[in-house]
């Protein structure tokens, strides 16, 4: 149902008519994107939560984590890549973007029926006897009481406002700072992908020999330091060095992105053990709602941040140019503000910590196929 929603509602994002009175035009955009966003969300739950449930063994878990990461990088490869030029295939403007938009919605409709279907023999937790009746302030209490569930999304919370606000900002930062124009922001957006797939079995292995701390230590300060060089960047800045060191920044991107990803079953089955309940999908729920909120604030941050720097939207490069507080909250937004947050996740990783009786404990289970 989520997937179903999210490729019709793709649709209505880019087929909003123009000529709307701001007010109802506000109306109409906050409720396509609510859609798509709840669309969003009934799917990505049941989606992170089945790999709770598929195994017992992590190694397996982070096995299948792995490909998540791998296939986020694709799609967002794939999108990234054709969606501007399926835009200029079919005319640009509205009709272009309406083009687009069916196109890849068409593409969100078939993966999520091909998931379903290829997911529908998956193995799925045994169902425990009905618990007693547990009232709500009960049930937030035992989760509360989850010190590593509730370091993971402030993990989650700070790794993700980081990558966000990096984001957000990329468009701005290539055409104020380097002085470059849209075609070359699809080469960098196509080599921080291509780095993103690169590290995802790279950060695998890598986090199989040395664990899951220390790949997650390893690519944050990677993250970080690469985030930094962006203070020297300017426009006189080779293409391929910037390709680079793009490409250096998505191998880091994809070893933050893997190891959130690969704790949160972890996390799921520490809480099984610890209270007997199978609770994948409210905590699967709570993780992608951080995930939500790190987005949203991210991009909000950004957008109160360039407004506070008296950022002038409308202008280009050729019309007129930016007021030095602005091209200074647009450099630091991509650089320091992104190292100084990935730290803070990383600072919030140095005090997860799982009971020792929890690997044995879930090495024991055989793993299901």
């Amino acid at each position: 149902m989520g997937g179903l929603l999210c490729g019709l509602v793709l649709v209505a994002v880019f087929s909003i008519p123009s000529g709307l009175d701001s007010g109802v035009a506000f109306v109409v955009v906050a409720l396509v994107v609510f859609l798509y966003s709840t669309g969003y969300t009934v799917y990505s739950i049941p989606y992170i939560a089945m790999a709770a449930e598929i195994s017992n063994v992590p190694h397996t878990r982070a096995s299948m984590m792995s490909w998540r990461v791998l296939f986020i990088g694709v799609g967002g490869l794939f999108a990234g890549t054709f969606g501007p030029k399926l835009i200029e295939w079919f005319g640009g403007g509205a009709a272009g973007h309406r083009s687009m938009a069916m196109i890849l919605g068409s593409l969100v409709l078939l993966f999520a029926v091909v998931t379903f279907l290829m997911t529908s023999r998956a193995p799925r937790g045994e169902k425990d006897a009905a618990p007693p009746a547990m009232p709500w302030r009960e049930k937030l209490r035992t989760i509360l009481d989850n010190r590593p569930f509730l370091i993971l999304l402030a993990l989650k919370f700070f790794q993700l406002t980081g990558v966000a606000m990096a984001s957000a900002m990329l468009a701005f930062f290539t055409v104020w700072v380097l002085g470059r124009g849209y075609s070359d922001l699809g080469t960098i957006v196509f080599w921080t992908t291509v780095g993103q797939i690169a590290g995802t079995p790279l950060w695998l292995a890598f986090m199989r020999r040395f664990g899951k701390r220390s790949a997650f230590m390893f690519a944050a300060v990677m993250f970080a330091a690469v985030s930094l060089t962006w203070l020297a960047s300017d426009a006189a800045e080779p293409l391929w060095v910037i390709a680079l060191r793009v490409f250096t920044k998505g191998l880091a991107t994809a070893g933050i992105l893997l190891v959130g990803q690969v704790l949160l079953p972890d996390t799921i089955e520490y809480d099984r053990l610890r209270t007997g309940l199978r609770r994948e999908g409210v905590l699967s729920g709570m993780y992608t709602t951080i995930e939500k909120l790190a987005f949203a604030g991210g991009a909000a941050i950004t957008a109160f941040y360039l407004d506070w720097a008296n950022y002038l939207p409308g202008l280009t490069p050729t019309s007129g140019a930016q007021p030095q507080t602005a091209i200074g909250a647009i450099r630091y937004c991509q650089s320091v503000v992104p190292a100084v947050l990935i730290m803070l996740a990383a600072a919030c990783l140095l005090a997860y910590r799982l009971p020792s009786t929890l690997t044995p404990v879930a090495s024991a289970v055989a793993d299901r196929p």
